[in-house]
């Protein structure tokens, strides 16, 4: 089986963003700040962890490339 690890670590930092997106709205309707921070932390480390993945790249493997360039990847922005 040939798998287009580009296109699965693409999807996975689409998904992280639509995931990033509704924390950063739903963030107004947590009454515990702890929370939010504790919301913050993981994200971060996930992102992190996300974005390594994108630049992870085999010579020569075009389905395994470098794509930290083809998304951005969103952040949670706490809210004072």
């Amino acid at each position: 089986m040939k798998v287009d690890f580009n296109n699965m670590r693409f999807q996975i930092a689409c998904a992280f963003n639509k995931l990033t997106e509704e924390l950063n709205d739903l963030q107004s309707d947590i009454d515990e700040p702890h929370y939010v921070q504790k919301v913050a932390e993981a994200t971060g480390a996930l992102q992190n962890y996300i974005g390594g993945l994108l630049c992870v790249y085999v010579p020569g493997d075009e389905n395994f490339a470098d794509i930290s360039n083809k998304i951005k990847l969103f952040s949670f922005e706490v809210k004072e």
